[in-house]
């Protein structure tokens, strides 16, 4: 829009300021090869459904970029990605603990009886999975089980019918 003598130089469009517009090329230039530098050893992001391996290897690595001495903003990212695969792994030995349980669709699991069934269930699955443990022998002594967590957090996650959670 035209400024015409009755608007002031900095207002726009009844009383809003302008537009932010670009200060200068050169600086805007500087700061998105920074970004790409920064961004282009990030490829492993694209992955949905890493497997608990592969994101401890890449948290590893992230908690030492944090060593690094770095831009703030690239140090927020860096500390962003650690919380993020931290919470990932804790939440796949929740899961991988826990085991099988029944998931049913929302307006199904909203229901009072359905959540009283599934409680039920879910509680006696976790007492089967307890007395199992304790009657089983143990394969391998700690080393077999340390092995048998790892290989089955390792497996990615199977497709399911609404998509990943």
């Amino acid at each position: 829009m035209r400024r015409t003598s009755a608007q002031p130089a900095g207002q726009h469009l009844a009383g809003r300021p302008e537009p932010a517009r670009p200060r200068d090329e050169p600086a805007r230039e500087c700061l998105l090869a920074t970004e790409l530098d920064f961004y282009q050893g990030y490829a492993w992001c694209l992955n949905p459904f890493p497997t608990v391996r592969e994101t401890v290897a890449h948290l590893g690595v992230e908690i030492e970029r944090l060593q690094a001495r770095r831009e703030d903003w690239q140090t927020g990212e860096v500390m962003t990605n650690v919380y993020l695969l931290s919470c990932a792994l804790l939440n796949a030995v929740d899961e991988y603990l826990r085991g099988k349980t029944l998931r049913l669709p929302g307006p199904l699991a909203a229901m009072p009886l359905v959540r009283g069934v599934r409680w039920v269930t879910e509680k006696l699955g976790a007492l089967l999975r307890q007395l199992r443990r304790a009657h089983a022998p143990l394969e391998g002594g700690l080393a077999g089980r340390a092995g048998r967590l790892s290989r089955d957090l390792d497996c990615r996650p199977r497709a399911r019918a609404g998509g990943p959670r």
